[in-house]
């Protein structure tokens, strides 16, 4: 294998590997946005405001379902 033949073997992976990033930073923002719409549903079914999804992860970690 050349030289040439390597770095664009290199580049090739690197832009695999580039495209599943962006496809999982998607995938993090629409996990987040749902989680922020948990959040308010768990305000209003607490009467509160202000919910955090650390704050759904210590309710979940209390009440047992999450470890």
């Amino acid at each position: 294998m050349t030289i040439e033949e390597k770095q664009h073997a290199v580049v090739l992976r690197a832009a695999e590997l580039l495209k599943e990033q962006d496809a999982l930073k998607a995938q993090l923002r629409a996990n987040e946005a749902q989680l922020t719409a948990v959040g308010r549903e768990y305000g209003d079914a607490y009467r509160t405001w202000g919910f955090r999804p650390e704050v759904l992860r210590q309710a979940c970690v209390a009440r047992g379902v999450l470890t």
